[in-house]
């Protein structure tokens, strides 16, 4: 007792639940208008309580977010192995759209040279039937009078002219049946490029195909893993700072109750839930006092309160 109020204090389990030390103290007046305040601190139970709540839940929280990465982390491992695996089929196909290719470039090579030797061989051939038209207009015999000594003799050369004359023929039978050749050598080397353009073109449809696999496989297929990733992170940060923030992910000394009290009406404290103070340090930094609600019967409430100052602490 002093000149201006009456306290006394106790010890024991506040509302039956958790050990404090409490004083109840009231200024002097009418006792029946007296109002008691109750000040109080708490003992380690509550703190210990308080401290495995936070620290179990902190744990969940690290356990879902490693379970949620390792996940996307794996679905991102598949998606780049189905891209691997569709890029094969591609691989091969543009090998056979390469090779395809260069057998139609040498059939058009082949094609060009045929159409070149036939072009040579219809030059020898027209040369051949202009000679063999001089020779024959040379060749003519002349209707001579008895007397026309050079017409007798220009008739009397036909037979060395004749010899030119077949001459000039076997020279055109000759050279058009090498122009016949080089005319059929055209048509095969035109159907090897018919048939080596369609085996180009069928190359390139599968090509195609493959390229639509590829691109759904890796450039959509891996985007997407790639979004899940970042949205389990994001959806996760907060297990994911507090596992950074710990040692190697193990928890333990996250937060760190060294007091925690209070002073409310009485009537207030009799309910459980009212204002209060804690001394607390978060992952072994200093400590620092702090408000806080506290509420006797529900140390999974006080837990949360908790949960969210480490996650302003953390800027989550």
């Amino acid at each position: 007792m002093t000149k201006s109020k009456t306290s006394f204090a106790i010890e024991g389990k506040f509302l039956n639940k958790f050990s404090a030390s409490l004083e109840l103290e009231t200024s002097y007046g009418s006792l029946k208008d007296a109002e008691f305040i109750a000040k109080g601190t708490f003992k380690n139970d509550l703190f210990s309580s308080l401290c495995n709540e936070v620290e179990n839940t902190l744990d969940n929280y690290v356990k879902d977010a490693n379970k949620a990465i390792n996940d996307a982390k794996r679905t991102v491992t598949k998606a780049y192995k189905a891209c691997d695996d569709a890029r094969k089929p591609f691989k091969e196909a543009q090998a056979d759209v390469n090779g395809a290719q260069r057998d139609f470039d040498n059939a058009v090579g082949k094609l060009r040279r045929a159409r070149q030797s036939v072009e040579g061989e219809k030059r020898k051939f027209d040369n051949a039937e202009a000679d063999l038209t001089r020779q024959q207009r040379k060749c003519r015999y002349k209707s001579c009078s008895w007397y026309d000594v050079p017409c007798h003799a220009h008739n009397a050369g036909m037979a060395i002219c004749q010899a030119a004359l077949e001459i000039a023929k076997q020279t055109v039978k000759a050279t058009k049946y090498t122009l016949d050749v080089a005319k059929l050598a055209v048509r095969g080397a035109q159907e090897i490029v018919d048939n080596s353009r369609w085996t180009l073109d069928v190359a390139k449809g599968v090509l195609e195909g493959t390229k639509v696999a590829v691109h759904e496989t890796c450039d959509l297929g891996i985007d997407i893993a790639r979004g899940t990733l970042d949205a389990a992170r994001e959806t996760n940060k907060f297990g994911v700072q507090v596992a950074e923030k710990t040692a190697q992910g193990v928890l333990g000394g996250v937060v760190d109750i060294r007091e925690m009290g209070f002073r409310v009406k009485v009537a207030a404290a009799q309910t459980g839930s009212f204002d209060g103070w804690m001394k607390v340090s978060f992952f072994k930094k200093t400590p620092q006092t702090m408000n806080i609600q506290i509420k006797i019967f529900s140390i999974e409430e006080m837990a949360g309160y908790i949960l969210d100052l480490i996650e302003d602490l953390l800027d989550v």
